[in-house]
């Protein structure tokens, strides 16, 4: 990963882009799924709410461990139903526990993960020095929000969706560079983190939702053109697996992706999420805030199957195992 935060700070410059002119909101039901992101537990995505769970008062404890039981709760259910969805009654599948549709199970669940790994921190001075730092992020979702509600069209909306998305990575590639912000501490960083991780994954949700009405429906003769803009959406949809699965067979069908290296990176990305395995080993996985490469199936034969997709050996890959996530 080589972004720098502040050489990303120029993504600023798109918020005060004027959005596009005598551009007539359609209202269609693609586009307002955009704006759908509630999940029946809504805690502000500025996690000004998190104090609680740092409070050492007895009845504040007692609180925030009946919200982390609640989190838990949410986290398996939702974790049975995907597997259901994606493996039947009885299916073997691997799927990883996570609270696939609810960010608000998400922040409470990574926000206690952070309490218990660092007792005794100064959490107010952290979070304070944190969302200062993150401050970016939202202004540039905001932007690109505008634009998806104000979108005249299928491709306009497909942009706004694909430009927003690949704009908040960037925002959170830069935060994980220590180098780039040496003016925070351990804790005050891993809060940063998440506060811009968060506005990326609510994003990552809403916006499978629309692709998925996009790529569905749509009749178009842009319809090769659309997908070819949402495959960042599609690739990026892990809260959404069952999205992912599907869409999957419409890409192996369009002649543009047959063996093209963005075919096999979303065939790893299904097959992780559903088997723990991969098959061509383009997929890295977060182990101890360091990236690894994730299991591969029959790894030996692994970069035949790479060359097939036009992807380097496997080896160019492992050089970048030691970057931070």
């Amino acid at each position: 990963m080589t972004f720098r935060f502040p050489a990303i700070l120029c993504l600023a410059a798109l918020v005060f882009a004027p959005a596009a002119q005598g551009a007539d909101n359609p209202q269609t039901r693609c586009a307002t799924l955009d704006t759908a992101r509630t999940d029946g537990w809504d805690l502000a995505t500025d996690f000004s709410w998190a104090g609680q769970a740092f409070d050492p008062a007895p009845e504040a404890r007692a609180r925030w461990a009946a919200t982390v039981a609640k989190a838990q709760g949410i986290k398996a259910q939702q974790t049975a139903r995907i597997a259901l969805t994606l493996n039947g009654p009885g299916g073997n599948g691997q799927l990883k526990p996570d609270c696939y549709q609810s960010i608000s199970c998400f922040m409470v669940l990574e926000i206690d993960a952070l309490r218990a790994s660092t007792e005794g921190a100064d959490f107010a001075t952290s979070l304070a020095a944190a969302r200062q730092t993150a401050f970016l992020a939202t202004p540039l979702a905001d932007h690109f929000d505008k634009l998806a509600a104000n979108a005249p069209d299928a491709p306009t909306l497909a942009t706004s969706l694909h430009d927003r998305d690949q704009a908040l990575r960037a925002v959170y590639i830069g935060l994980l560079d220590n180098d780039a912000t040496p003016w925070l501490s351990a804790v005050a960083r891993q809060l940063a983190v998440l506060i811009v991780r968060t506005q990326v994954r609510v994003r990552d949700i809403s916006a499978s939702r629309v692709a998925d009405c996009l790529l569905s429906t749509s009749q178009d003769p842009a319809a090769p053109a659309l997908r070819k803009t949402l495959w960042p959406i599609v690739q990026h949809a892990d809260r959404n697996p069952e999205f992912q699965r599907r869409m999957l067979v419409i890409y192996r069908r369009d002649p543009v992706f047959q063996a093209s290296p963005e075919l096999a990176l979303l065939e790893d990305r299904v097959e992780l999420a559903a088997t723990g395995f991969q098959v061509y080993g383009s997929q890295s996985i977060c182990s101890n805030g360091r990236w690894r490469i994730a299991p591969v199936r029959d790894a030996e034969t692994v970069d035949i199957r790479r060359r097939a997709f036009g992807l380097k050996p496997l080896g160019n890959l492992l050089e970048k195992e030691d970057e931070r996530c």
